[in-house]
Order: C-alpha cells, then sequence, then structure tokens
C-alpha cells in the first residue's frame, strides 16, 4: 500500500470530522484490522496518528499559504476546537500555529533580501570587473595574473 495513496484519501476527507479507520477501510477496500496492519507497515503510525499527522502537515501549508486565523483552519482541518488545534499543533512543530506563521513570514523575507542582495553584488562584481580589466590591459599586464585577481575578487568576498 502506498503511503501518499493514502495522504490522498486522507486530504480528500480532510473536511469530515468523523473520517476515521472504518471510513479508511471502507474506501481501501479492506476490513478494518488490515487497514490498520497496511497503515502501520506502510507509515510506522496507527491509522489515527497518521490522520492526525496529515491534518497537521495540511494546517502548516494552509498557514505558509493563506491568511486565514488560526481558527479557521482548525475548523477546515476538522479539529474540534481551535485550543486543540494549538496545543496538538504546538507538540507536533514545537511552535505555535501563530509564531509557525511569524517564522514563515520572516524566512520569505529573508529570502528576499538575500535575492536582492546577490542582484546587487553581482551587478558591483560585474562593474568591478570591468574595470579592473580595462585598467590592467591598458597597461598590458599579463593575462594569467589578470585572471588571478579577477578570481581573487569574485572569490574572496564569497567566502566571507
Amino acid at each position: 500500500m502506498d503511503r501518499s495513496f493514502i495522504d490522498n484519501i486522507v486530504i480528500n476527507h480532510i473536511a469530515d470530522e468523523n473520517f476515521g479507520t472504518g471510513n479508511l477501510a471502507s474506501l481501501l477496500g479492506l476490513s478494518r484490522s488490515q487497514t490498520l496492519r497496511k497503515v502501520k507497515a506502510a507509515t510506522g503510525k496507527s491509522v489515527n496518528q497518521y490522520i492526525s499527522a496529515v491534518k497537521l502537515a495540511e494546517a502548516a501549508k494552509l498557514i505558509k499559504e493563506t491568511d486565514f486565523t488560526s481558527a479557521e483552519i482548525a475548523y477546515k482541518v476538522w479539529f474540534s476546537s481551535p485550543s486543540y488545534f494549538n496545543k496538538t499543533f504546538r507538540k507536533r512543530y514545537g511552535i505555535t500555529p501563530g509564531r509557525y506563521k511569524a517564522q514563515e513570514s520572516t524566512q520569505k523575507e529573508k529570502d528576499k533580501a538575500i535575492i536582492e542582495l546577490q542582484k546587487i553584488y553581482n551587478e558591483q562584481k560585474s562593474n568591478e570587473i570591468d574595470n579592473i580589466y580595462e585598467q590592467f590591459a591598458l597597461k598590458g599586464v599579463y593575462n594569467g595574473l589578470l585572471r588571478s585577481i579577477l578570481l581573487a575578487k569574485i572569490i574572496i568576498p564569497l567566502s566571507i
């Protein structure tokens, strides 16, 4: 039994708060005991643990990709109460859903800043290399020396 197949079934029924072992067994065409064994073998978790893990992963995805509140996400992934969702999420990820969202937002901002800095750095390096090449080429400096200098100008700042 493929884990991604089970994931798809659970995700497709994520809004059904009554979805459990019996429903999964029915959809898989297996008995409850067969379902318990096969899910445990495929995932290393009991059916209920696995369903909870899939729900929390889906919740984490919603936190990252949407502007829904923690309570809205709790109900979307069929947790009976936002407080239980927060408790379960914190147990799984080590932080509250609110902090998780703040952490993701901060990481996205950092990623954008790094990309901008890389663009600026590359533009400056390109201009510096052009200037250095022109200066040394005009003086008739040996190309091997020029190449070493240019490489040093590029590599040294990147390793700092």
